[in-house]
Formats: C-alpha cells, structure tokens, sequence
C-alpha cells in the first residue's frame, strides 16, 4: 500500500501535534506547582507573571 504525500504530511502533522501537546501538559503541571507554591509564599500572581515573562524572552 503506498502513502500519498498528502496523508504523509498528516501524519507528521498529528505526531507533532501530539508532541506539542504533551509539552503542553509538562509545561502546565510546572506552572500550576510554581502557582501553589507562590500561593502558599505569598508570592503576588503579578510577580509570577512577570518572572515567567522574562524566563520565557531570555531566549528572544
């Protein structure tokens, strides 16, 4: 049986798609432990927000 091209792209379109969101979810169960803990610190959400901004433009 042979591929079209067409349902190859697909494929690695869902395999990525699929990676993409299991980054997703790691990065999210991060965030939400970054969250507890700035909760129990008392940590304000804008001072986390402004930490993950400037961690995630380090690279920029």
């Amino acid at each position: 049986m042979l591929i079209e091209p067409v349902q190859l792209a697909q494929r690695r379109g869902a395999r990525g798609n699929y990676h993409q969101r299991q980054q997703q979810r790691k990065a999210e169960e991060h965030l939400l432990a970054a969250a507890e803990i700035a909760r129990v610190s008392g940590i304000s959400l804008e001072s986390l927000v402004q930490a993950l901004t400037i961690f995630y433009r380090e690279e920029e």
